[in-house]
């Protein structure tokens, strides 16, 4: 239809006639429905060459007419072309402007339009602008400034209904959809004024889709002055209503408010600087921001930032320079203060960053900062677990985990920690769970590839006596006890087949008679059974083997 037809006998002719047409029929529904067809049937590029004239005969329709409609419709057909064909977009044509300049006139005649149908008119001039125009920032923050001006002629808040809430909430996030970037929403001066019209409740979910936006997109974030720009933003995720707000109804074990700050915890993660001291400042801030949340807030986010931190003290470390802002020593001191403030509200969680603190200290060969944080873990676990015999043992067993996987210690403190973990071993509630504890324990004194200097084969050897023995005085039922006696078993090859020279055949042996008897009375389960089968099924295919250790086994009696 169109084929023979170029923008400009169109602009100058055609359109001219059309419109003239439509401004003389009088008509309200007439007119509304002829310009939703001028839209509709011609091209896109002739309306961005007579938009002008276009949006100037809206504003000569009738009253009734919903002029509104008929902007958001052009606009929207516009925005579309242009995502799709954003080479074809006239430079010599101010698009936006024209846009801007007449949804300003429409609303200062129609002194009657809604504030719902003016927002719904800047929502359309903001999809235009992002759609059409993505690399003007300018003109998405111009948008953005006429709401929280309009809001604030208003009154704010309380002019608001649902309706009008909805759209502020589409304006807000927007950007954030399009760009899928948070560090061009910060750019937006005006962004965080809108925001702040909206109520608490309302705030949170727009400050929540922006902290998920950042997740889902990978916004690496890597200066300071913006994460605390990013904290201001999603505020309401941070702290406790305000004086002057409705309470909020924090529940530490609501599963929403545990997913919010899970999400705020997943947000130390996305920060990143070449410059470690740049990286620690943000560590500091952000530690400050989760410090306004108050103990039901901090469980869920110190965790990640201590744990975030001491992957930072390796880094410094690794990098080797001398000439930093803030030493590894900082960094330590900074984790030492968090895990004071965490310990009284999650002590578990305590006691595990402890640990992991201890390792960061034995990798950046700080023998003084892990023995200080493994101390700090026998602290914790002495004040805070003693009540809770399932923790008690769950955490012993880390810390002699973590232990073992120490070697920065000098013999003298490495002795005085095992010693001390033997003896929380031997001091745990149940004998059953005694008994597993000190035969852990025996790992610490005899290691597979450590020096002379750092093994005592004699008191690996007690530890696993003294856990056969607290097995034997379990106070359970028999099949646990067989059940504490094949583990046990397992702890003696273990040594044996790494040659401790402490653990000969009779050791072995005996704990075998010693469990066959109690199968043969029956007292075992079908799990323990099967366990104690594929035991000895193990040591007769070592026996059996052509390897240097077959003969050791060979003389097991089985």
């Amino acid at each position: 239809m169109f084929t023979s037809m170029t923008a400009k006998p169109y602009e100058q002719k055609v359109l001219p006639r059309i419109l003239e047409q439509v401004v003389n029929c009088k008509d309200q529904i007439a007119q509304e429905y002829l310009m939703e067809v001028v839209i509709q049937v011609f091209p896109d590029d002739f309306h961005m060459h007579t938009l002008e004239n276009f949006l100037h005969t809206c504003t000569e329709l009738q009253s009734g007419v919903d002029v509104k409609a008929v902007f958001i419709s052009m606009a929207d057909r516009l925005a579309k072309f242009a995502q799709s064909n954003p080479e074809d977009i006239p430079e010599n044509i101010k698009i936006f402007n024209t846009f801007t300049k007449y949804v300003a006139k429409l609303i200062h005649h129609q002194t009657a339009m809604e504030l719902k149908d003016i927002l719904s008119l800047q929502l359309a001039l903001l999809n235009f602008a992002i759609k059409c125009y993505p690399e003007r920032l300018d003109y998405v923050d111009h948008v953005l400034a006429f709401c929280a001006q309009l809001l604030s002629k208003l009154g704010g808040t309380p002019k608001l209904d649902k309706a009008g809430v909805t759209h502020i909430v589409k304006l807000l996030l927007l950007p954030l959809d399009a760009y899928k970037n948070i560090l061009v929403v910060l750019d937006l001066a005006n962004f965080a004024d809108l925001m702040a019209f909206l109520e608490r409740p309302t705030r949170k979910t727009v400050a929540l889709s922006i902290v998920k936006n950042m997740i889902e997109n990978n916004t690496r974030v890597t200066d300071v002055d913006k994460v605390k720009k990013l904290y201001t933003f999603i505020m309401p995720l941070l702290k406790d209503a305000g004086e002057n707000e409705a309470p909020d109804d924090v529940d530490e074990n609501d599963e929403d408010f545990a997913e919010e700050q899970r999400y705020i915890a997943r947000l130390v993660h996305l920060y990143d600087s070449e410059s470690t001291d740049e990286l620690f400042d943000i560590y500091l801030v952000s530690r400050k921001f989760y410090g306004k949340g108050g103990t039901s807030r901090i469980k869920f986010t110190l965790p990640s930032l201590i744990f975030r931190a001491l992957q930072l003290a390796i880094r410094i470390h690794d990098e080797g320079k001398e000439e930093v802002q803030h030493p590894i020593r900082d960094v330590f001191k900074f984790v030492h203060e968090s895990l004071g403030v965490l310990q009284p509200h999650a002590p578990e969680v305590t006691l595990r960053l402890h640990l992991q603190a201890a390792q960061a200290g034995d990798r950046c060969e700080n023998e003084t900062v892990a023995y200080e944080f493994i101390a700090q873990a026998f602290t914790v676990y002495e004040e805070e677990l003693g009540a809770d015999s399932r923790a008690q043992c769950s955490a012993l067993h880390l810390i002699i985990a973590t232990l073992h996987s120490l070697s920065c210690f000098e013999p003298e403190k490495r002795d005085t920690l095992m010693t001390k973990a033997a003896q929380y071993s031997a001091k745990v509630m149940k004998r059953q769970d005694q008994a597993i504890a000190v035969s852990r324990v025996s790992h610490l004194f005899w290691r597979v590839g450590a020096d002379e200097d750092s093994v005592d084969t004699k008191r690996c050897l007690e530890c696993l006596q003294r856990a056969l023995n607290c097995a034997k005085d379990a106070i359970t039922s028999s099949m646990t006890n067989v059940m504490l006696y094949v583990e046990i078993l397992n702890e003696y090859l273990y040594f044996f087949e790494k040659q401790n020279p402490a653990i000969n055949v009779k050791y072995i042996s005996g704990l075998i008679a010693l469990i066959k008897s109690q199968c043969e009375e029956g007292q075992v389960d079908e799990p323990t059974r099967t366990f104690f089968d594929n035991t000895i099924a193990h040591i007769k295919l070592a026996a059996s083997s052509s390897g240097e250790s077959a003969s050791r086994y060979a003389d097991i009696v089985l």
